[in-house]
């Protein structure tokens, strides 16, 4: 008999699709064949055992079963065993750019802005709901949205309050006064006060003094904008570079110094050069093309590309509604943009996933991102680690999820097909036969 999961009513099924094992409950999974989220194909089936929200051992199949007896971890609850035959098991998937702050609709002013503010709040809740059940047990929200709504959700899921992925917030994302935070459309004097995409500050000390604010109100992690742009922007602002090398080092040692990572969204390579060499830790979007200096200067630093490649793919479809001038323009980037994954797996540069999406239609199908990558060139087994261990990297996680290893939580998926010869499976709900997601409370990690 699964747990039982406290869960939106978004979604009845979760509760027999996701299972949080309770502390000092024996899970095991046998017999299954498992993608361990290294680049490696399965190998023969092996059984999984996991203790109180970790994994605790891997063994063969058939070679006398695993080390595992009712009470044998020391607990009250009886060991609950899955039967894995003809299945595949892998890491939780990992979204490392996701908005999930209630949004609807595409109209400048109400996609921000609510006449009861906490109603986007629960819609957030519903499209935690849809992430998680699509496989994605943790994410990275990338602002939008007001910062305290976004912590509020991650607390509610973090207590087991709602079903929802592992979430790391940036509180708000910060950009230069005039920059990409000031959202097209809307009066100046009213983007700063509601800050609807992100904070503002100018200047080194300002910079630093927003990262120490968002810290300290409980992010985990900071998200600047070092260029304007993305596809809805005018053509003469996509590039421009925001922020100066000395304001974007200032973030950066602010975040370090309390053991945060850095993001930016960089769509322009003059923008990506100068936010690589002043230390953020993932590049979002990156270039339209690829580029030997900014590559070189990726590898030797550790910065992890987030391409976000769907979100281009989307925006040049019909479903996006966007001018054709726009749609066109996204989609003569796509070329580019694929290049651009490409030489940067050849420079030994991580590239992770980051689908840009949260509400629907866009958010639950945030393997959109993976599939995307596929196109873009990589194995299935190369997109998969790029959804696994590499996003778990990007984030400072993998140390405890990203991969199927003795010792890590155990944020799991268990499938019905071979994601490994057909990575189409990632967007059929249909292929999860369960998600196994670690409490925060057996992880040790702050609710």
């Amino acid at each position: 008999m699964r747990r039982p999961l406290v869960v939106f009513a978004y979604s009845p099924a979760m509760t027999d699709s996701v299972l949080r094992p309770a502390d000092g409950q024996t899970v095991v999974i046998a017999d299954v064949r498992v993608i361990d989220g290294t680049g490696t194909p399965a190998g023969d089936p092996v059984s999984v055992v996991i203790e109180s929200g970790r994994i605790r051992q891997i063994t063969p199949a058939g070679a006398g079963g695993p080390d595992v007896a009712d009470g044998a971890s020391g607990g009250t609850a009886a060991v609950q065993r899955i039967d894995g035959r003809g299945m595949y098991l892998t890491p939780g998937l990992i979204d490392c750019h996701v908005h999930l702050y209630g949004s609807r609709g595409r109209h400048i002013f109400h996609k921000h802005v609510e006449a009861t503010p906490s109603v986007r709040l629960i819609r957030a809740v519903q499209d935690a709901n849809a992430v998680l059940r699509a496989g994605f047990t943790t994410v990275r929200h990338l602002g939008h949205g007001d910062a305290d709504q976004a912590e509020a959700l991650r607390r509610a899921i973090a207590g087991g309050l709602v079903a929802g992925p592992r979430m790391q917030t940036c509180g708000w994302a910060i950009s230069q006064s005039g920059g990409h935070g000031l959202v097209a459309g809307w009066p100046r004097e009213m983007a700063e006060r509601l800050r609807p995409r992100s904070g503002f500050a100018d200047g080194p000390d300002e910079v630093r003094k927003l990262v120490r604010r968002n810290l300290g109100a409980g992010a985990e992690c900071i998200k600047i904008y070092a260029t304007e742009g993305l596809v809805g922007s005018p053509d003469h602002r996509i590039d421009i570079p925001n922020f100066t090398a000395a304001e974007i080092e200032a973030a950066t040692d602010e975040a370090h110094r309390r053991g945060a990572r850095v993001a930016a969204h960089a769509t322009g390579l003059a923008g990506s050069v100068t936010a690589v060499r002043a230390g953020v830790d993932t590049l979002e979007h990156g270039p339209h093309a690829p580029d030997d200096e900014l590559l070189d200067l990726m590898a030797a630093s550790g910065a992890v590309l987030v391409p976000t490649l769907s979100v281009f793919e989307w925006a040049g479809s019909a479903s996006s509604e966007l001018s054709e001038h726009l749609a066109n323009r996204a989609t003569g980037w796509l070329d580019g943009r694929r290049a651009m994954v490409r030489a940067a797996l050849a420079a030994g540069v991580r590239v992770a996933v980051g689908s840009d999406s949260g509400a629907p239609p866009r958010g639950g199908h945030n393997a959109d991102e993976v599939l995307a990558l596929g196109r873009a060139g990589l194995t299935p087994l190369q997109a998969l680690r790029s959804a696994t261990l590499d996003s778990a990297y990007a984030l400072g996680l993998d140390g405890d999820v990203g991969s199927v290893e003795v010792g890590k939580w155990a944020d799991l998926v268990l499938w019905r097909q071979d994601l490994a010869t057909d990575l189409a499976v990632l967007a059929e709900p249909s292929a999860i036969e369960l998600i196994i997601q670690s409490s925060y409370r057996q992880t040790g990690v702050r609710p």
